[in-house]
């Protein structure tokens, strides 16, 4: 796992689905809404404009874990059905890079915790893992200005 360091993001148009699930329904989840997504952006063309990604943006009232996951496009589409057309935050944000199994992603998310807890900076915006490769997981999150 890389160290976290602080970079710039561009505000980014993607197409995602959201959904309400339990922790052990990630990865069966993604599996089906990303090909979903996908699917539906070259409806328009080439328009995929990166690697997929999930958005986690907290807990319901209930436990379960709400995320959005899909691809970033080139250009703001139009939604469909339950596929939602968003702006990724841009901005300065945390990031590092995780290598290795899905399932060691949480030291990593622990990681980023603590580099909050003593930068005591503040998140801006959901944190979002992009899948970069089969071994290695991009994770960044907006951050508040100081």
């Amino acid at each position: 796992m890389s160290e976290p360091s602080i970079i710039t993001l561009h505000e980014q148009p993607a197409l995602v689905i959201a959904a309400e699930i339990t922790a052990s329904q990630i990865a069966a989840t993604l599996s089906e809404i990303l090909p979903r997504v996908h699917d539906y952006a070259t409806v328009f063309g080439n328009t995929v404009a990166g690697v997929p990604f999930t958005r986690y943006l907290g807990y319901t009232g209930t436990g379960l874990l709400r995320i959005e996951a899909g691809f970033p496009t080139l250009e703001s589409l139009p939604p469909g059905d339950e596929i939602q057309s968003i702006v990724l935050d841009g901005g300065e944000a945390i990031s590092l890079i995780h290598t290795g199994p899905y399932h060691h992603l949480p030291a990593a998310h622990a990681t980023l915790d603590q580099w909050f807890e003593s930068t005591r900076r503040r998140a801006a915006a959901p944190r979002v893992e992009s899948f970069l490769d089969g071994q290695r997981t991009l994770i960044t999150q907006p951050l508040a200005p100081e």
